[in-house]
């Protein structure tokens, strides 16, 4: 996705839209891997933009996003939390350790390249949720998984 909004940003958008007009549904990893690329482009007027369309970029996309711009930061903090109970006297239980490694195998999937969440995109995302209505959070509130 990054290389496609590099290299041919107007039709990758024309596409992306003309795929949502004609009623050909778009995958939530794929409308999250957008967001994702743009923020990773630095390309907040993009990101600003696609997020105006409520109907294709709701809640669920805007979270998996991050979550996948912050998965190299998580995916640190695991390896750290490996390496210290590895490093402990007593021995971590199996499961522990089975547990923070399967963390570590989604978090390599889902990782972006090198960028991170930056504060920029955290107030990015701050001011969108500021336009939200009532009744969208109401929505997103009882129907995003706890």
């Amino acid at each position: 996705h990054i290389q496609a909004q590099t290299t041919n940003l107007p039709r990758y958008v024309a596409a992306l839209f003309t795929l949502n007009e004609n009623s050909v549904e778009i995958g939530q990893k794929a409308k999250a891997c957008v967001l994702a690329a743009a923020w990773c482009r630095h390309d907040h007027t993009l990101a600003n933009n696609l997020l105006r369309h409520r109907r294709l970029f709701t809640l669920t996309e805007v979270l998996k996003a991050v979550m996948m711009l912050d998965a190299g930061r998580q995916l640190r903090a695991y390896e750290k939390q490996i390496k210290r109970l590895e490093l402990s006297k007593t021995k971590p239980k199996a499961t522990t350790l089975g547990k923070i490694k399967n963390h570590i195998d989604n978090l390599n999937r889902l990782k972006a390249s090198s960028v991170s969440a930056s504060g920029a995109v955290a107030r990015h995302i701050q001011h969108w949720t500021r336009t939200l209505t009532r009744q969208e959070l109401e929505y997103f509130a009882l129907h995003m998984p706890t």
